[in-house]
């Protein structure tokens, strides 16, 4: 039997060199598009970007809650995402962090 899927909070910067932005563009929609399938297979719960400040809209990286069976699974997701690919995503400064929703 696999162990269970738990839920993880997932903060991953962008890299910083001038493209990055325009990379970020150019993969965008198949990236929503594959965060779409993981959505609709329970696998992705909410993501969205990090902003250096809502005033200025910069984006620094990508903020997810996924769920997964362990720390590493939640990295292999992200080796197959668009933004990775792409050079947008800095998957060594990515934080991996065991989470837990509250319930309202």
């Amino acid at each position: 039997m696999p162990p269970p899927k738990q839920s993880y909070l997932v903060l991953v910067d962008n890299f910083t060199d001038d493209g990055v932005l325009r990379r970020r563009q150019e993969a965008r929609r198949v990236h929503l598009d594959r965060e779409a399938t993981q959505h609709e297979l329970g696998e992705l719960v909410s993501a969205g970007e990090t902003l250096d400040s809502h005033e200025s809209g910069g984006i620094l990286g990508s903020a997810l809650v996924v769920n997964a069976t362990s720390p590493e699974e939640v990295m292999e997701m992200l080796k197959f995402d668009p933004y990775w690919d792409f050079r947008v995503w800095n998957l060594d400064t990515a934080k991996i962090l065991p989470y837990k929703g509250a319930s309202f």
